[in-house]
């Protein structure tokens, strides 16, 4: 796992090169210097995230290892499909959607096709998250290593605690909620909490601090990707539709659906590590 934002750190000088390069490019075009603010377009969006990329291809270079990059590959199409699938599940409850995606969207809007990257970065940015708390909570190479997987048993309570929801929301006759509220919101996120509970139970109490860990720092590094793309290429991708502020791009609701992105990630990763072997 990474440590102290490796992925990050390394990605930052890229992503600084590909913004001299834009500000370069505009110039040569216009004869006018503009820093932020650019067009937006799909080449200027991949190009604008190209860093992360351009970062992993030279640790693979210099490790001769295609570990990262195909945990990035993976992350990018399991991210899209972790995230349709939970818009459905919202859906199933809510009138109205979670979040709405505005540019190249997907399935009812859950998703874009361009939350490849974002989602890449993101699985990665999950495993650096971690790094930093398991390794002053939890011996997470422990769990690893554990006869049965955690992300085993964190999906199966998970199932359990779907199927109880589902059965309870329809023999009750609930209506869909029209807005979300502490005590149906409660209900809708119970299946993780019970998740969450089993494996604190079974491997460490200190799940829940990761927990506490991916929900935060999950939310903030996806608000700030969601204003980076406004700053440099003028669009807003995405929109909060409860409880949301800062103009759509942040609600307190989606730090479970964030603490659960990282658990789901964290499973993937061990899962694809036991493969690589």
């Amino acid at each position: 796992m990474f440590h102290n934002f490796e992925f990050l750190i390394a990605s930052t000088p890229y992503l600084f090169a590909a913004w001299l390069l834009s500000v370069g490019w505009h110039y040569l075009k216009t004869k006018k210097i503009k820093f932020f603010h650019f067009k937006f377009s799909i080449k200027n969006y991949y190009w604008l995230f190209t860093g992360f990329l351009a970062s992993q291809i030279v640790v693979s270079i210099k490790t001769g290892t295609l570990n990262n990059l195909i945990l990035m590959l993976v992350f990018a199409f399991t991210g899209v499909i972790g995230e349709t699938l939970f818009s459905a599940w919202w859906k199933a409850f809510y009138t109205k959607s979670f979040w709405v995606y505005k540019v190249e969207t997907v399935a009812h809007s859950y998703t874009s096709f361009l939350n490849f990257i974002p989602w890449a970065i993101g699985g990665m940015l999950f495993l650096n998250i971690l790094g930093i708390t398991a390794g002053a909570t939890l011996n997470y190479r422990a769990v690893a290593a554990a006869e049965i997987p955690f992300y085993l048993i964190f999906a199966l309570a998970l199932l359990v605690g779907l199927l109880i929801q589902w059965i309870v929301f329809h023999s009750a006759g609930i209506n869909k909620f029209k807005n979300a509220s502490l005590s149906n919101y409660l209900f809708f996120v119970f299946p993780f909490l019970l998740a969450l509970a089993v494996c604190a139970l079974v491997y460490s109490p200190n799940f829940i601090g990761i927990a506490v860990a991916f929900g935060i720092l999950g939310a903030f590094f996806e608000y700030l990707f969601g204003k980076a793309s406004e700053l440099f290429i003028s669009k807003k991708l995405w929109t909060y539709n409860h409880l949301s502020l800062n103009n759509g791009h942040f609600t307190p609701l989606s730090l479970v659906p964030f603490s659960l992105a990282g658990f789901y990630f964290w499973g993937i990763a061990l899962f694809l590590q036991s493969l690589l072997k």
